[in-house]
Order: C-alpha cells, then sequence, then structure tokens
C-alpha cells in the first residue's frame, strides 16, 4: 500500500494474519475496501490509513486491535461502512469535529468492545446519511430480506428465486458450527445484480440484523444499520440516535443505558430489527412501538420495563422472550394484566372509611394509655407523691360521704390518719 496506487480492493479475511498495519500509507492510496476481518492483528490503527480518501469500506472486526476510536477517520468522506467489532477497543467515542464529517455512513459496528461513556450528540448527528431526507422512501429500491433459522428444505425457496432471478441471485450456506463469532444457524447473503434496485458496491460485511449473522455480499447502499452491544455505554438514549430514521437494525444490548424508552422511537419508520435487551431500561414501553411496520426482531428483555404492554401492529407477533426479564411487565406475552390488575386494585371508598375509624379508635386508646402512665408513674415509684395522693383522696370521700370519719393511731411513735366507716 505504499507505492501501489492502482490498487483498489484488499481482502485479507478471514487468516490468521498477525503483526500490525505499518504507519506508511501514502498519500497515492486508492483502496476503496479494506478488509482484514477474522486475523490475529493488534496494534492501533494507523494515522497514514486517512490518506486512503476513496476508501468506502473499513472491517477490521474480531482481530486484537487496542486503541481508543480512531476520530481521524472523520477525514475520509466516502467512509461508508465502519466494522469494528470484537476487538479491544476502548474508551469515550466522542470526537472533536463539526458536524459535517462522516456524512456517508451507514453501517457502523462497534459491537464487543469496551467502548464507555453515554453517545456523543455531535457525533449522531454527524451521521446525516443515516437521517434520510423527507421526502426519500425505500419503497423506490426496495429490500428483501430472509430469517434462515432452518433451511432443510430448500426447495419452496427456490421456486420463489427464479421469479426473482431478474433482480437477485440468492446464495445460502449452511453456517459451520466451528466458526467463533457466529451467531445464527445460517448465514443470508445477496447479490445485488441489477442498478434498478438502487447503488450498491464491492465487498461483503457480516451484520447482526433480527438476531441472525448476515453476510451481505454486495453491500446495498440503502441498507443502515448501528450495532453498539457489548459495551459500557451508559446515561439516556440521545434524541439524536432516534433521528437516524433510515435505520434498518439498531442493537444496543448489553450495555448500561437508563431512562426510558424514547417515544420518538416510532420515526424509525424502516427498522427491522431493535434490540435493547440487558440495560437498566425503565419506565412503560412507548406505545409508537406499534406503528413500525416492518419490524421483525424485537428484544427488551431484562431491564426494568414497567405497564402494559402496547397490543397492535407487530407487537403481537412478539413472543415472551422478547419481555422476559422485566418484573413490571404485563400482556398477553407475560403476566395476565387482568390479574395483576385485582391484586393491585385502588382501595374503594368504604375501605378507605373502615381504615379510618378503625385508626380513630386507636389512637383513642393509646392516648388513653398514654395519660394513664403519665399519672400512675409518679405514684408508684415517688413516696412523697403516693402520701399526697392518698391524702387528697380521703379528704375528698371524707366530704362527700357522711358515714366516713377520720381515726387517728399512733404506731412506733408516729401518729397516723386513716378513714374509717362509723355506724
Amino acid at each position: 500500500m505504499r507505492k501501489n496506487s492502482t490498487l483498489r480492493v484488499l481482502n485479507l479475511a478471514g487468516n490468521k494474519l498477525t503483526g500490525y498495519i505499518p504507519n506508511t500509507i501514502s498519500s497515492s492510496c486508492n483502496l476503496r475496501v479494506l478488509n482484514l476481518n477474522g486475523n490475529l492483528m493488534g496494534g492501533v490503527i494507523p494515522k497514514s490509513l486517512a490518506n486512503c480518501q476513496s476508501l468506502q469500506v473499513l472491517n477490521l472486526g474480531h482481530n486484537q486491535f487496542s486503541d481508543r476510536f480512531p476520530c481521524f477517520l472523520r477525514n475520509i468522506s466516502n467512509l461508508r461502512v465502519l466494522i469494528l467489532r470484537s476487538n479491544n477497543f476502548n474508551g469515550p467515542i466522542e470526537c472533536q469535529h463539526s458536524t459535517s464529517d462522516w456524512e456517508m455512513l451507514h453501517i457502523v459496528d462497534l459491537a464487543s468492545n469496551n467502548f464507555s461513556g453515554t453517545l456523543p450528540r455531535p457525533l449522531l448527528q454527524s451521521w446525516t446519511k443515516m437521517m434520510g431526507n423527507e421526502d426519500e422512501s425505500h419503497e423506490k429500491y426496495g429490500s428483501i430480506f430472509f430469517d434462515m433459522f432452518d433451511n432443510h428444505d430448500t426447495m419452496r425457496y427456490n421456486k420463489l428465486f427464479l421469479v426473482l432471478n431478474k433482480f437477485l441471485v440468492i446464495k445460502l450456506q449452511k453456517l459451520l458450527a466451528t466458526e467463533p463469532y457466529s451467531v445464527a444457524d445460517h448465514i443470508f447473503g445477496y447479490y445485488v445484480t441489477s442498478n434498478e434496485l438502487g447503488g450498491r458496491y464491492l465487498d461483503s460485511v457480516t451484520v447482526v440484523n433480527k438476531a441472525l449473522q448476515m453476510n451481505l455480499i454486495k453491500i446495498p447502499t440503502i441498507f443502515t444499520s448501528l450495532d453498539l452491544s457489548s459495551n459500557h455505554f451508559e446515561g439516556p438514549i440521545p434524541q439524536e440516535l432516534v433521528s437516524l430514521r433510515t435505520l434498518n437494525a439498531l442493537n444496543l444490548s448489553h450495555n448500561a443505558f437508563s431512562s426510558h424508552i424514547p417515544s420518538s422511537i416510532g420515526n424509525l419508520g424502516h427498522l427491522e430489527s431493535l434490540d435493547l435487551s440487558k440495560n437498566n431500561l425503565s419506565g412503560e414501553i412507548p406505545l409508537e412501538l406499534v406503528s413500525l411496520n416492518f419490524l421483525a426482531y424485537l428484544n427488551l428483555s431484562f431491564n426494568h420495563l414497567v405497564g402494559k404492554i402496547p397490543i397492535g401492529g407487530q407487537m403481537q407477533t412478539f413472543d415472551s422472550s422478547s419481555f422476559e426479564g422485566n418484573e413490571g411487565l404485563c400482556g398477553p406475552q407475560t403476566n395476565d394484566c387482568s390479574i395483576d390488575e385485582v391484586g393491585h386494585s385502588p382501595p374503594t371508598l368504604a375501605y378507605e372509611m373502615h381504615r379510618s375509624v378503625k385508626w380513630n379508635f386507636l389512637s383513642v386508646e393509646l392516648g388513653f394509655v398514654f395519660g394513664l402512665g403519665i399519672l400512675m408513674l409518679p405514684l408508684i415509684f415517688l413516696e412523697r407523691w403516693r402520701f399526697l395522693y392518698w391524702q387528697q383522696v380521703d379528704d375528698l370521700l371524707y366530704r362527700i360521704v357522711p358515714q366516713l370519719d377520720f381515726v387517728y393511731e399512733h404506731h412506733r411513735g408516729k401518729k397516723y390518719r386513716s378513714l374509717r366507716w362509723i355506724i
């Protein structure tokens, strides 16, 4: 890459290459695709890589790179795909830059690293390709995706592929169980052979969509994906993130995001896959999720969500696994809301009145016992008080009962007065 200005694609993926990328890339670099995925390379991303101004795809996934977020790549104005998955990148992803950078990015995969901190708003605002325009629509191009959980009988798919042969050549192949980073049983790949389906460019990239690992053999420019899963991001989900209206797949799972799910997530009208599992999200599931008509995969499990699961649209197609680990949720997929409401129904007026009467009686009893205690305790423990008390009682009885009279007695040299009944 030092002097070869004619090299356009360098694909060394799936080897066991070691070492590092030398920081000697010349300004004559014309690379459009650099794919080093699935090797054993380490070190840092060289700053001289920014000399490759034509670079569109950078795939460094599944290596051992240890570096901060490569902010200098913002200088590559044509960069569309950035894959840093499963490395040792760390620290925040915040960059000091203007919102005009990163404007062509539409696939970003930073999953399974050690990135931390909150999601920087300026960085999200700079991904203008993911925001789209108001008059843009995927209907102009169309998009076809298949979930391949099991493909033992491919005959019915072959019939469909013959119909679509004018536009697509579909390639399905079984994943080997020994693949260290596979998360599904099959790879889904497709070739775009006609410009009628919109823009595309060479090289393949693997993205996780709908809980499946998809290998996009030729990357359509209309496909947008953001995967930040398995890092240490925290804080609320920023509004700028749900402004990326053309997203097809969004994965924020296995982080420490908190607060509520923003209701504006309903703006992501093209979203097909949403994974927010294993965070610290709280509050209710926004009703706006019902409006996501293309949503085929949803995982909100293991958060702190409460309330009723919205009904309608695609929400009714998801089973309990999409919501498990949220003890406060109820709905057809989890706990029955009617049972929950009976067990936690608000107290009636009669109950409130009964409780008020019981408290009134209790307060009177407590007051009586407390007052009696104040009177009796000095009489029990203070002899002088006890003598004066009984003397006052005798005087009172002497006045109101004529048959009572005082009798004086002498005992051990002392004179005592006692009250006797006189017949």
